[in-house]
């Protein structure tokens, strides 16, 4: 039986190899409408998307029977609509793999970024500005560090900052083999034990109803002064409402926050990005060559296994398909 295939959004050249190896035909269409999607969703045995293309109810629908699988190249698939694609029989899988290191050195980037004002330094110094005496900085050394999620991107970011002589910090209440973490140098605490000691804060969960606005004015009360606020998991897990007025009230309390994520992608609003204590990045966590080739490769080889064997792999919905 032949297979075939919608990409969507730009996947590396390796992964679409790998799919055409196996004698899968490829259909790259990087950009295309809602409508244009759904116009062509019938005729593929599964689509592919990173982060652009947003699977809605209407494509899952137009996509049916056919269509059998959506595989999203990264970790994060809240831009498809998994209750829809339940509904529709469609099996959604991610590949969480790939991107983790990748992430993990962005918000260690970031933290650094901010302790020794990078940012904004070099934002000075092209404005042909020599300015020594604004940009004191801090070290890293010493200092503890706050993981929130302790999956695979909060233990790299931690084993990294581990190798910065800090206190690593873990919270994590479903995460349920800790030993392990432990091993590594973690502490496991509770969650206000970890906001209130932590010198740095790093956000690596998912966004779920319970994270959402996990970051809110009432917590952020609760840090240390001087504290740097990092997020590269996901938009809608800190309160940017609420950030911005800490930001303009309590001068004090953040040496910075580093942003990789946002509640709206692009912002609607601008005014947090543009605040001089955050340093922000366009949704770049897992944006390296590396990364994208191994997410490619990754969520090729299981649409390969999915199509032809019925294995789903990282499949994030099979409980809760309608049989």
């Amino acid at each position: 039986m032949s297979f075939k295939v919608l990409v969507c959004d730009s996947v590396a050249k390796k992964g679409v190899e790998y799919l055409k190896s196996k004698g899968i035909e490829c259909v790259e269409a990087n950009g295309k409408t809602e409508d244009e999607i759904v116009a062509m969703a019938g005729e593929f045995d599964a689509i592919i998307v990173r982060s652009a293309t947003k699977i809605t109810p209407k494509i899952l629908s137009a996509g049916v029977p056919k269509l059998k699988v959506v595989g999203r190249a990264g970790v994060g698939y809240d831009n498809i609509n998994v209750e829809a694609a339940s509904e529709n029989g469609v099996v959604v899988m991610n590949s969480p793999f790939g991107s983790t290191i990748s992430v993990a050195e962005l918000a260690v980037a970031l933290a650094f970024a901010i302790s020794r004002k990078i940012h904004l330094a070099d934002a000075k110094m092209k404005k042909n500005v020599w300015d020594k005496k604004s940009f004191m900085g801090n070290e890293v050394n010493g200092k503890t560090v706050g993981i929130i999620g302790g999956g695979r991107i909060g233990v790299e970011t931690g084993k990294r900052f581990k190798a910065f002589n800090t206190r690593v910090l873990c919270y994590d209440p479903y995460y349920v083999n800790k030993e392990d973490r432990r091993l590594m140098g973690f502490e496991f605490v509770d969650f206000d034990t970890l906001i209130s000691q932590s010198d740095i804060i790093s956000l690596h969960v998912p966004k779920t109803k319970e994270t959402t606005n996990m970051i809110n004015l009432e917590v952020i009360k609760k840090m240390k002064d001087k504290v740097i606020l990092i997020n590269c998991a996901r938009g809608g897990i800190i309160n940017e409402t609420e950030l911005l007025e800490a930001l303009n009230t309590m001068p004090d309390k953040f040496l910075g926050v580093g942003l990789d994520v946002f509640e709206n992608e692009p912002p609607v609003k601008w005014d947090i990005i543009n605040h001089e204590k955050v340093c922000a990045t366009p949704h770049v966590g897992a944006s390296t060559k590396e990364a994208q080739q191994l997410v490619a490769v990754q969520i090729c080889e299981q649409i390969v296994e999915a199509l032809t064997k019925n294995n789903f792999v990282n499949a994030v919905n099979l409980d809760k398909i309608k049989k």
